[in-house]
């Protein structure tokens, strides 16, 4: 597994598969993403909101 920061503030690293075959998520860390890209773009984007939805995370914006 490699080390990838995908944000610095707050501090967010995942990690992936040297060979491209995924991306883990530990505890919290897709919790961190929908916020983050909800903060980014002052709601969440369409995909954002289908992954929470997914996974069970009310994100930013959702009216619902």
């Amino acid at each position: 597994m490699a080390k990838v920061a995908l944000a610095a503030n707050p501090r967010l690293i995942t990690d992936h598969c040297p060979d491209e075959h995924g991306i883990w998520f530990d505890a919290r860390e897709l919790g961190a993403v929908f916020d983050q890209a909800a903060q980014s773009h002052g709601t969440s984007p369409p995909l954002v909101r289908f992954l929470g939805e997914v996974f069970g995370k009310e994100t930013q914006g959702d009216s619902t």
